[in-house]
């Protein structure tokens, strides 16, 4: 099996352009990563792999974000994400592609990493994904 990865293109929107410029200093033609992390209560691992995918953009010296695409968490996990350092997107619509698709379609980064916020994903170790991107 070949994989082929390509660049996350969209047609500008001036309402997602406007929400972009609202809630963050850095337009979304400034950033190059988004990571995106769906999650669903939890509350245990988010924080982490927040704080490990925050650091590796910082250390790196990456204009990125970390967005986390909560679908309707019950504990804490909302309140643990923001204060670490992530963008909270709430997803209505129930389900992990949905998710999925909400986070993606809130990135502002030029390229998409997505990784489960359960603490599966080492997130300081991106380097290898994103020089494929580039």
């Amino acid at each position: 099996m070949k994989l082929s990865l390509e660049p996350l293109t969209r047609k500008p929107d001036p309402q997602h352009r406007a929400m972009a410029a609202a809630s963050d200093v850095s337009h979304a033609e400034d950033l190059e990563l988004s990571i995106v992390m769906p999650c669903l209560n939890e509350a245990d691992t988010v924080g982490a792999c927040v704080a490990t995918a925050a650091d590796f953009l910082h250390r790196e010296g990456i204009a990125g974000e970390v967005v986390v695409a909560d679908n309707g968490s019950t504990d804490d996990s909302r309140a643990i994400a923001g204060p670490q350092g992530a963008r909270v997107v709430d997803v209505g619509l129930r389900g992990y592609g949905a998710a999925l698709q909400a986070g993606i379609a809130a990135a502002r980064g030029r390229y998409v990493i997505v990784g489960d916020s359960d603490g599966s994903y080492d997130f300081a170790q991106l380097t290898p994904f994103l020089n494929a991107l580039r």
